[in-house]
């Protein structure tokens, strides 16, 4: 039990509240207290170290509890001088409230690194490890935090504190933590975090990262998703030398010699019961198959759930399945119909890398059997489509959205299209984009028979639902941008722009990307942006405080995000990339011909602040156009033309056989 101070408490003073959230070093939740406006102070092993003053807006407590809203807090407490390893309470002295004895352990060099530390925990795979099942995803990685890290518990299979310390032991200071110990140190690239992972073979072989951002960080987040290797995969030089003086007696072994160093070596059992686990989430019937990497909250996984829909209203709902292979947990569970029939791979199997989840899914098709796959995005199944394309496509039908090429820092066009599109076209039954440009590019880039051409269509995305909120009447002075904060919708261009013009306010929505200066947005580093989260539903924002919405993309489809809000009739000064301007044109809005023309940018929104611009007729004539072409009749009208719905095609007879799995070698 926590032993708290003697406080000179006063009879007539009183507090009541909750703690609700701790992310880190930051705790969160409400107080209120009598008199109202007093503070809650911070105690480091019972010495008060800082307080605050509950002053954020909780209407929903004041809903519940009545007097002023203004009753929120949030604590970073590393914006405190707290010694490390302090035990930290919080109290409101006069009254000696103390949140049902809320305490935590405070360790300076863990919250310093608390968002490498996040990235790299594997909430699943960490509950089943340490058999902690009934904790959440929110309590299992408070649980890693304040007991695990310091009880050797690993947070993913990448990170083994025992492999760590029988190794790096010697180097570590007296009470120092091994996952500490290594995050400080990896950018020398002398220590491994387990036999696992090898930092320095993963940055020899992908020199575009960067150090600072980690790289176990980068496997775990990304790599390993892409299909990047987390070590050296060779086979021993003396079976390669044997294998070359084989290959004088045999020349064709010589051709096998690339694929013997791709031959998957497993650190620990692989779970040979995959099918069986799988299959237990199944149920029969299924005639198309939907498959996804996630559903959180980007335009693309927006649209899977339309084609999920248009499905599902085709055949029915237990005759469709939605195959989520990238993450264990839906996040937009409320973009889906109520009796959607859904598998997380990630959540049923924790699979030991990406080539075996690419084998599962490719047997658990097989053991479906469905009449279509269509793959929205998921890498995993274009993967599959690479190896298995030809025998599948006998036995059903493959079908793929894409959207854009994607671009490495050097200015190439990267991404599944260039990857896969060239190799598994003569498979794929239909291919469907978001905008027409897309199209026209691959044909120039390619120039794939007309046949093959044949198979592209572009269909473009239906509003999500129609708009409740349309801008109308007086607007107000503030600029609005939304998206991911990544490196294609380029944040930095933004910041330049809010530099321009530091009497404007702009205001972001989105999730983290992979941009330095989206991370610095995210964290309040510019005076005029302030960073809003991330919407639910767009519904959540209140049009009326913007004067128009920006988007400052590098490349893109056609955004999602942009059908949305010209249906809600707030002007649009864009970029011109991609298939933006078969929406936004110089009828519906207002283009930046080169995307980096930061006095275009600063032209357009003072063209725009200003109350004499005439903007109706455009935004009258965007509204048209969303309504037009952007409904769900146009929607699943267009898919039909497009050979979405047709009956399965004849095949050759195969026999419904397999091709060979994929060779695994176990420690």
């Amino acid at each position: 039990m926590i032993k708290l101070p003697r406080f000179k408490k006063r009879k007539s003073a009183k507090a009541i509240g909750n703690i609700e959230r701790r992310d880190g070093a930051t705790v969160s939740g409400w107080m209120i207290t009598y008199p109202a406006g007093q503070p809650l102070s911070i105690l480091a092993d019972g010495k008060r170290v800082g307080e605050v003053i509950p002053d954020q807006r909780r209407p929903d407590v004041q809903a519940v509890h009545g007097g002023s809203p203004d009753v929120g807090f949030s604590v970073d407490l590393q914006n405190h001088d707290i010694p490390s390893g302090s035990r930290i309470t919080l109290v409101h002295e006069p009254s000696g409230f103390h949140f049902n004895r809320f305490s935590m352990q405070y360790d300076s060099e863990i919250y310093q690194h608390i968002r490498k530390i996040k990235d790299l925990f594997d909430v699943h795979w960490y509950r089943a490890r340490h058999d902690l099942h009934e904790l959440n995803e929110a309590a299992a990685f408070e649980h890693f935090i304040s007991h695990g890290i310091h009880n050797d518990f690993d947070p993913c299979r990448w990170f083994d504190h025992a492999w760590y310390r029988q190794r790096h032991g010697k180097t570590l200071a007296p009470g120092e933590l091994p996952l500490i110990a290594y995050l400080k140190s990896e950018h020398r690239l002398d220590q491994r975090p387990s036999e696992n992972f090898d930092p320095r073979y993963y940055a020899h072989r992908n020199p575009d990262l960067e150090p600072e951002h980690g790289y176990l960080n980068h496997y775990v987040t990304w790599g390993r998703k892409e299909g990047r290797w987390p070590t050296n995969r060779s086979l021993p030089k003396n079976l390669l030398d044997d294998f070359a003086e084989l290959s004088k007696i045999e020349p064709q072994l010589s051709t096998a010699e690339q694929k013997l160093n791709a031959i998957v070596r497993y650190p620990f059992p692989m779970p040979a019961k995959y099918l069986t686990t799988l299959t237990e989430h199944l149920h029969d019937g299924v005639k198309a198959v939907i498959v996804v990497p996630f559903l959180s909250h980007g335009g693309a996984d927006l649209i899977a759930t339309f084609y999920l829909k248009a499905m599902q209203e085709h055949y029915s709902m237990d005759e469709v399945l939605l195959i989520v292979t990238e993450s264990s947990s839906v996040s937009m569970a409320e973009w889906l119909k109520s009796g959607t029939r859904v598998i997380c791979m990630e959540e049923v199997v924790p699979f030991n890398d990406f080539a075996e989840k690419v084998s599962a899914l490719h047997v658990l098709i097989g053991h479906i059997a469905p009449e279509k796959i269509i793959n929205i995005n998921s890498h995993a199944c274009w993967e599959m489509y690479r190896w298995h394309a030809k025998p599948l496509a006998t036995v059903t039908d493959l079908y793929a959205s894409l959207f854009c090429f994607d671009y490495s820092p050097l200015g190439a066009p990267v991404g599944y299209i260039p990857d896969y599109l060239p190799e598994t076209l003569p498979y794929l039954r239909h291919v469907w984009f978001d905008n027409q440009k897309i199209i026209d590019d691959i044909r120039t880039m390619y120039g794939f028979p007309e046949a093959l051409m044949a198979r592209l269509h572009c269909v473009y995305t239906p509003l999500s639902h129609p708009a409740r909120k349309k801008v109308s009447g007086v607007r107000g002075d503030k600029v609005l941008w939304c998206g991911r904060l990544s490196r294609q919708k380029r944040p930095d261009i933004l910041v330049e722009v809010a530099e321009r013009l530091p009497q404007l306010r702009f205001d972001v929505y989105g999730p983290e990307g992979n941009d330095n200066v989206g991370t610095r947005i995210m964290h309040g580093e510019f005076p005029n942006i302030e960073y809003r989260g991330v919407y639910n539903s767009i519904e959540e924002i209140d049009f009326s405080e913007y004067r128009l919405f920006l988007c400052t993309s590098e490349w893109e489809g056609l955004p999602t995000v942009l059908i949305q809000m010209m249906s809600r009739g707030l002007p649009v000064l864009s970029s011109r990339v991609g298939g933006i301007d078969e929406l936004v044109n110089d009828d519906t809005g207002w283009l930046v011909d080169d995307f980096e023309d930061i006095d275009a940018y600063e032209r357009g929104i003072r063209l725009l602040m200003d109350r004499g611009t005439d903007i109706t007729s455009r935004t009258d004539a965007g509204k048209a156009l969303v309504r037009d072409r952007h409904s769900w009749a146009w929607f699943v009208n267009r898919l039909a033309e497009c050979g979405a719905f047709d009956g399965t095609a004849d095949r050759e007879n195969t026999g419904n056989r397999q091709p060979p799995e994929p060779r695994a070698v176990a420690n």
